[in-house]
Order: C-alpha cells, then structure tokens, then sequence
C-alpha cells in the first residue's frame, strides 16, 4: 500500500495542472486585494475598500471553490484511472486505489484552501480598510463552510473515480451546491410547512452563511456540520461499493 501511495503521490507532483490551477487560484485572491486597494486610492469616497466586502467575495463563492476541488480530483482520476487498471491486475486492492487518489487529492486541495485563506487574511489586513468583527466572523463563517465544500470535493471526486462523463459530473455539483436551495424554495415556497426547507440544502446552507457574515450575525451552524458529513460519508460508502465491483 505504502508504494502504491508514494507512486500516486509522484503522479500528483508531476502533474503541471496543479501548479497552474494553484496558480491561478492565488493570483486571484492577490489580484482582487490590490484592485480594490487601488481602486480606494484612485476613486473619492469609494464603498468596497473594506477588509468585509474583500472576504465576502469568497464567501460567496462556494461553487466556485467546490468546482476547483472537483479539478482537484481530475489530477488522480480521470484517464489516470488507466493507470489504476493496471495496478489493480497487479494485484493492488481498489480499496487500496480509491483511498490513495482520495486522500491524496483531498492534502492537495487543503493545502491550497489553506495558503489561499492565509493570503487572503494578510492582503485583507494590510491593504484594505480594517473592520474590527471581520476576522472573527470570517474564521466561523469559513468553519460553516468546511462541511458543505469537503462534501462536495467528495462528490466530484466520487463522480471521476466513476468514470461518469465530466459533463455529467460538473452539472451534478452545480445543481446540489449552487441551485439545490433556490430550487427547493420556488417549489415549497407556498408550502407553510415546506417552504423553509431550502434552508437544509447545500446552496442554502452557503447561502444563510453569507447572508450571517454580512449581517454579523454569524454562528456555527450544526446543520452544515450533519448535512455535510452525512453527504461526504454516504458518497464515500457508496462510492468505495461501486468502485470496488466497477469495471475499469
């Protein structure tokens, strides 16, 4: 298992779109801090100077972040799963195979969450007009976050290892973490005892966390933490199932 693991994670290294993504990823973060601190220099009495709306961004782009994880898990998937095939008639377990490309494409994309939200914490409190509540409320508010972008890394990911066509895959991700809530609401809205159920679903869940931050009103939020960890887990138990009776 350990060999196994440690030739996966040289396939990871060597795989230049994961430079290029985190790259791009990066510059992002840097590029919006200096636009706005540029932009708060250049333009009298300018509103979006400020360390909250910087981060709000981010907040608000759940889908976004849940999207680059599911490229994340393209890096070890994907046509690499050729490569699984053969390691499989060698005699490598697919249990072996499936948590290996998991956990190794889960450490890449923490670790990019992590260095990006430290860039953001640095650009944002050095460059932009400094708001006292921001880095408390941004930390629990990330916390909120945590549960519902792991589920969704873990779906995308699920999804690949399948083999189900990427198309297929990315409009899945969208419709659960980006359209699930508003979807739920048009439907139960004139429901009394239905139409708050949005609130339970992925994109609601993103949607009530920023909506908290921007009010200041945010707070851990249980229902993301179950919700969350009841979809990582269901599509990981489902997934190894599949995965372990699926052709490759």
């Amino acid at each position: 298992m350990i060999n196994y693991f440690h030739s996966e994670l040289f396939c990871l290294l060597r795989n230049k779109a994961l430079y290029i993504i985190s790259g791009i990823c990066l510059f992002l973060v840097t590029a919006a801090a200096f636009v706005l601190y540029y932009s708060q220099k250049s333009v009298p009495q300018f509103p979006y100077g400020y360390t909250g709306f910087y981060y709000s961004n981010v907040l608000s782009s759940g889908i976004g972040i849940i999207l680059i994880g599911f490229m994340f898990g393209l890096f070890l998937t994907g046509r690499k799963m050729d490569i699984a095939g053969q390691a499989i008639s060698f005699g490598i377990p697919r249990k072996t195979v499936f948590w290996s490309k998991f956990i190794l494409s889960l450490a890449g994309f923490v670790l990019l969450c992590s260095i990006s939200i430290l860039l953001l914490l640095v650009l944002g409190e050095n460059l932009l007009n400094h708001q006292d509540y921001t880095v408390k409320m941004l930390l629990i508010a990330f916390i909120n976050m945590l549960p519902i972008i792991l589920a969704g890394f873990t779906m995308g990911f699920v999804l690949n290892i399948l083999r189900v066509k990427e198309t297929y895959n990315l409009l899945t991700l969208i419709i659960i973490f980006g359209l699930s809530g508003q979807l739920v609401q048009m439907l139960f809205h004139y429901i009394p005892g239905l139409k708050q159920l949005y609130r339970y679903f992925p994109s609601g869940l993103l949607d009530e966390n920023l909506t908290d931050y921007i009010n200041q009103t945010v707070s851990f939020n249980s229902p993301a933490w179950m919700i969350g960890i009841l979809l990582t887990v269901g599509c990981l138990v489902i997934g190894q199932q599949i995965f372990t009776k699926k052709d490759l």
